[in-house]
């Protein structure tokens, strides 16, 4: 498991200073540990985030869509509406010069 430096460095030191390195090590671990979960967990977080903004962008680029698509099928009918009126317009002005 240990390297043969490590296990050579062990065998020439004192049990006790041995036991002392350990549980130096085992405490660098340890804290090596609990910041690679909270790397971990940042990074989770931010793709849960990111994933979020991207779906809450596309949700707000389709009803945009929509919007602009009604707004396209109103102008239609307000064109056609227009040309009625020109028309419209157009008789009633023949009609008065018919009158006159």
């Amino acid at each position: 498991m240990f390297g043969a430096e490590f296990n050579a460095a062990v065998a020439e030191t004192s049990t006790s200073d041995a036991a002392f390195i350990v549980a130096e090590l085992s405490k660098k671990f340890a804290f090596a540990s609990q910041a690679l979960v909270k790397k971990a967990k940042a990074d989770e977080d931010l793709r849960v985030k990111r994933a979020n903004e991207k779906l809450s962008l596309a949700e707000k680029l389709k009803r945009a869509e929509a919007e602009v698509q009604s707004l396209r099928d109103e102008n239609q009918q307000l064109k056609v509406k227009c040309l009625k009126l020109e028309t419209t317009a157009s008789d009633n002005e023949k009609v008065l010069e018919s009158l006159r």
